[in-house]
């Protein structure tokens, strides 16, 4: 595919591990991600994206100390972290509030 520079379907593309999934409505599909998305903590989310980042530099061993530190240094420290365990403690739904 790469080499010959020939497209490949969707299902080939699933078929190979290329993707995840194939979906036939795009739209919803992605307007499925978004509102599950938006229903997570948004500083926590913005610490994830960090963490993905970092992670892919340098060797295996130094990226996961620079995220067990990015954890632990600050998405333990945010008040959405402390949110999340009481309402898993409490049974029902977290109220995020970014911070």
């Amino acid at each position: 595919m790469v080499l010959l520079g020939e497209p490949v379907s969707a299902e080939e593309a699933l078929r190979h591990g290329l993707v995840s999934r194939v979906v036939d409505d795009l739209e919803a599909a992605t307007a499925d991600w978004v509102s599950r998305l938006a229903a997570k903590s948004g500083s926590v989310l913005a610490l994830a994206r960090r963490a993905v980042r970092q992670g892919a530099r340098g060797t295996l061993p130094k990226a996961l100390a620079r995220t067990e530190r990015l954890y632990l240094e600050e998405v333990t420290r945010t008040r959405d972290s402390e949110e999340g365990v009481e309402a898993f403690l409490e049974k029902r739904r977290p109220r995020w509030t970014d911070r």
